[in-house]
């Protein structure tokens, strides 16, 4: 699904896409860092409509992965 330039269904995918793609860690502090990775969020989100998943802030193997960009195996 492509949402440039359509609000319509920017307003109807957005819920899903953060619920999706962010973590409760997402929310904490408000430092340069976290200005940063919100950043790298927006920029980086587009590719969720381009047959890839993408995380961010997830824990994995005891520590925990500033963002994540991984091919959709599911087809």
């Amino acid at each position: 699904m492509h949402l440039q330039c359509n609000l319509t269904n920017f307003e109807e995918e957005l819920p899903t896409m953060i619920m999706v793609s962010l973590s409760c860690f997402d929310l904490l502090g408000n430092s340069v860092e976290t200005n940063y990775h919100w950043l790298m969020v927006g920029i980086l989100s587009p590719v969720l409509y381009h047959n890839y998943e993408f995380l961010s802030n997830r824990e994995v193997d005891g520590g925990r992965f500033d963002v994540r960009i991984s091919p959709n195996t599911e087809m």
